[in-house]
C-alpha cells in the first residue's frame, strides 16, 4: 500500500498519463525501506553525510539547523506525499548542516541516494522524475529566499496562510514561525488576528 502511494506520486509528475513499468516498480520495491518513526524522533543528524531521501507516506517531517545562538531554524516542512532529504550534502560528500526530524508520528519510505542514482541511470522515467523534483525544489528554495529578503513578516505570514493554513492545526507554532523567519510571539499574535477575522 505504501509503495503504491509512492508510485502514484511519481506518476503524477508526468502530464501524459505515464505509468511506471513493472521493472521500475520492482526495482523501487527492492530498494525502498519502510519505517515508522515517533514524533520528535531525529532520523538524520547534522554533521553526518545524508545518504537517504525520505518519502513521507503519512505524518510530517522538518529539516532544520541550529544557529550560532543555539536556536533551531526550520528550513523545510514536508507532509504526506512529499520528500525530505539533503541532496547537496550527499553530492558534495560532506557532513550535512541539517537535522531531519519527525514532527508527528510518521510512516516513511527511505531510498538511498546511491539507489536513486542507479534508478535514474537505468530507467528513463525515473531520471525525468528526478530532474523535475530538483527543478521544483530549486524553485521553492528561490521563492522562499526572495520572500525572506523582500517581504515583511506580515506579508510572509499572509502568504503562508493563503497557501498552507491547513498546517496550523498540525505543526507547532514555534516551528512555523521559524520557517517564516519571525518570532513565535509575532506568529502567535498574527495567528490570533487571523482567527478572529475568520
Amino acid at each position: 500500500m505504501e509503495l503504491e502511494q509512492l508510485f502514484k506520486h511519481i506518476e503524477s509528475f508526468f502530464q501524459n498519463n505515464t505509468i511506471l513499468t513493472n521493472d521500475e516498480k520492482h526495482f523501487i520495491e527492492s530498494k525502498a525501506k519502510l519505517s515508522r518513526v515517533k514524533k520528535k524522533a531525529i532520523i538524520h543528524e547534522a554533521s553526518k553525510r545524508c545518504k537517504n531521501d525520505y518519502y513521507i507516506v503519512s505524518g510530517a517531517l522538518r529539516i532544520f539547523f541550529i544557529d550560532k545562538e543555539g536556536k533551531e531554524q526550520t528550513v523545510y516542512i514536508g507532509v504526506e506525499d512529499n520528500w525530505a532529504g539533503d541532496l547537496s550534502g550527499y553530492f558534495e560528500k560532506t557532513g550535512s548542516k541539517f537535522f531531519i526530524q519527525a514532527i508527528e508520528d510518521s510512516v516513511i519510505l527511505s531510498l538511498s541516494y546511491d539507489d536513486i542514482e542507479s534508478l535514474s541511470s537505468e530507467f528513463n522515467h525515473l531520471a525525468v522524475y528526478g530532474r523535475k523534483r530538483i527543478i521544483e525544489s530549486h524553485g521553492q528554495i528561490v521563492s522562499r529566499l526572495v520572500a525572506l529578503l523582500s517581504e515583511s513578516a506580515t506579508e510572509r505570514f499572509d502568504d503562508f496562510m493563503n497557501t498552507s493554513a491547513h498546517l496550523v492545526n498540525r505543526i507547532p507554532n514555534y516551528i512555523l514561525a521559524s520557517l517564516l523567519g519571525m518570532s513565535p510571539e509575532y506568529f502567535s499574535k498574527r495567528l490570533t488576528k487571523w482567527k478572529d477575522k475568520s
